[in-house]
């Protein structure tokens, strides 16, 4: 494949590696603390230069991260790929939170052409994962 349809295809060298990571707090958290948790999370992911969606709620959470440098000049984002420093930047923020009873943080994965079979979605049940912790 030429290199100008890998980048639009966004594969081989120009894949975007992310990752997963989800948890449990050790009681249902109010709303009020559930809001502080998240706008520390964002706060903090941000700083690292990581961009973080996916759902939560006031129990657990189950979010996916990539990397979202900022541009050099102007506004806005570049895109880019996580790497294990990324992992232990949240795993840091995670274990900080005594609020979490446990976690976990999946593999790199391409974030593009990643399938539904790779994401199991309960955050109760078996996690594909990579490293587990718990407090």
């Amino acid at each position: 494949m030429k290199k100008r349809l890998r980048k639009k295809k966004r594969v081989g060298e120009f894949a975007e590696l992310g990752f997963r990571f989800c948890g449990v707090f050790e009681t249902e958290l109010s709303p009020d603390k559930g809001d502080e948790f998240f706008d520390k999370l964002i706060e903090y992911v941000e700083a690292h230069d990581l961009g973080v969606g996916g759902g939560c709620g006031y129990k657990n959470f189950d979010l996916m991260t990539s990397h979202m440098p900022r541009k050099k000049k102007g506004r806005g984002f570049t895109s880019g790929s996580c790497t294990e420093e990324h992992r232990e930047i949240v795993k840091k923020f995670l274990m900080s939170i005594s609020e979490i009873e446990e976690f976990e943080i999946g593999q790199l994965v391409d974030m593009w052409h990643v399938g539904d079979e790779k994401w199991d979605r309960s955050v109760a049940s078996k996690w594909e994962v990579v490293l587990g912790y718990q407090k």
